[in-house]
């Protein structure tokens, strides 16, 4: 066994995900010049000129729109081909960015159509070749087992016990456990959930001269701190990885993370959800979206709001009072579906099919989602975002409960600005909320939408919401 886990040596995936992201970039950047030979501008010089700069940046762009879109993660380096369908959709969201850009500036005349066709085609195939090679390459790092690293766990007791029963119930395939120490082997029992103690401290340290090993985990409990200690010193002369696994019983530590506050080291068990510049990168794409349909869409906002003052008496638009950010209360905009002197403010009379309170038009409008239109203005006031969780009324009960008394993170999903549509929407969760399962299930999806927060799952759910408006399920 140690003969032939010595004679393999881990492949680095970041590595390999930089390589990958270089081929890429020559890919994209080769195309371009490659078109740029077979289709060049009108003879003018500027036009060459704007041409070659074009191509470097659209390989900038393309560089970082592939990392939005989790190109060089670790899932997707182990089956490249399977995410190929997502490489493409990037590459063309890039160029189809481009070419409105050269219609909008009116440059487009001056460059040959052939040439952005062929870049794209050329491109996809330098991109798709790419993650062909790679294909073959994990096929044999995966044949080889170059792709699972190494790990010793050092540690005999509960602690040590939990930690190799959690890794083997996840079925990962990146780390293989290949020997458990410690360092009091005569007063331990000689097996760890399962697994024969290989040895103490000096076994192991010989052990991992033999051997090669990623990475050393230490399980043991945090109050044996001298002999967390020695055991440290001891593995610090080893060319290998050393990580504590706390002793922490009952936190939430899938996503936690190693930080400092005024220079004293702290455990990071949540972040805050969209800060940074994946907070920049929402506020730029709601505002600028909601810019654009709003231009778009103000001919059918005038038609509507006259229809519904034809339709029947009262004002054009229902204003309602709604859950937002940091649990903070706003005022939620919607085209009036209800004949005013029915209208809930409160929220506490949940619309039903049938509903007479909702008028003829009223009903054509929740259908198609028409109603919801005028939530752009919240968009653009910085109460809501184009995608995100639905605002709930503040008043909503379920079974004569209020939501937050049946689903115990409910509060959760208010760590982000709500939206017009969310994940939960265009998963079947949309309309009425009449059972516990669908409260449960909104709020698991509100909540996988804020851990998985990316552009190109904002753009991924605007196409699904189109979809399932044209089904109309559940809207009434």
């Amino acid at each position: 066994m140690a003969s032939m886990i010595s004679e393999r040596r881990t492949v680095s995936l970041p590595i390999v995900s930089g390589c990958l992201r270089l081929a890429d970039l020559v890919a994209v950047l080769g195309a371009g010049l490659i078109a740029y030979r077979a289709y060049p501008p009108a003879q003018q010089a500027l036009a060459a000129d704007l041409s070659l700069v074009f191509v470097v940046i659209i390989g900038l762009l393309c560089a970082n729109g592939f990392q939005l879109a989790h190109l060089y993660t670790h899932p997707t380096l182990r089956s490249p081909l399977r995410r190929f369908g997502r490489a493409l959709l990037a590459w063309s969201v890039v160029l189809l960015l481009f070419a409105a850009a050269l219609f909008f500036t009116k440059t487009g005349e001056n460059f040959s159509r052939g040439w952005v066709v062929s870049w794209f085609l050329i491109g996809a195939a330098g991109l798709g070749l790419n993650r062909i090679a790679l294909s073959a390459l994990v096929g044999l790092w995966t044949r080889d087992r170059r792709l699972c690293r190494n790990l010793v766990v050092v540690g005999a007791g509960a602690e040590a016990a939990r930690f190799i029963a959690m890794v083997e119930a996840s079925h990962n395939e990146e780390v293989e456990i290949v020997g458990v120490f410690d360092e009091r082997l005569n007063h331990r029992r000689a097996v760890v959930a399962g697994r024969r103690l290989s040895g103490n401290i000096d076994d192991l340290t010989e052990f991992c001269r033999q051997v090669h090993v990623d990475q050393i985990v230490v399980a043991m409990p945090a109050a044996a701190e001298s002999q967390l200690a020695a055991i440290f010193g001891r593995l610090r002369q080893l060319p290998v990885a050393v990580s504590l696994c706390p002793d922490i019983k009952g936190l939430p530590l899938e996503n936690c993370s190693l930080g400092r506050v005024a220079d004293q080291p702290v455990l990071n068990l949540l972040d805050r959800p969209l800060s940074d510049w994946k907070w920049v990168r929402k506020e730029i794409e709601d505002r600028f979206l909601a810019a654009i349909i709003l231009l778009l869409i103000a001919p059918l906002l005038g038609a509507v709001a006259l229809a519904v003052k034809i339709d029947s008496p009262g004002p054009v638009f229902f204003r309602q009072r709604r859950y937002g950010y940091n649990n903070q209360m706003i005022e939620v905009f919607k085209f009036r579906t209800m004949y005013h002197d029915q209208c809930d403010a409160a929220g506490e009379k949940v619309v039903k099919r049938g509903d007479s309170r909702v008028t003829r038009l009223g009903g054509f409008l929740r259908k198609t989602s028409l109603d919801e239109l005028p939530q752009i203005i919240n968009v653009l006031r910085g109460e809501m975002s184009i995608v995100g969780p639905r605002p709930h009324q503040a008043a909503l009960k379920i079974d004569n409960r209020y939501y937050d008394e049946i689903v115990a993170e409910y509060a959760a999903r208010h760590r982000v600005r709500p939206g017009i549509t969310g994940w939960a929407q265009v998963n079947g969760w949309r309309g009425e909320i009449d059972t516990v399962e669908k409260a449960v299930k909104r709020v698991e999806h509100d909540l996988y939408y804020i851990d998985n927060w990316s552009v190109l799952l904002d753009f991924k759910i605007l196409l699904l919401t189109v979809v399932a408006v044209l089904k109309r399920e559940n809207a009434y």
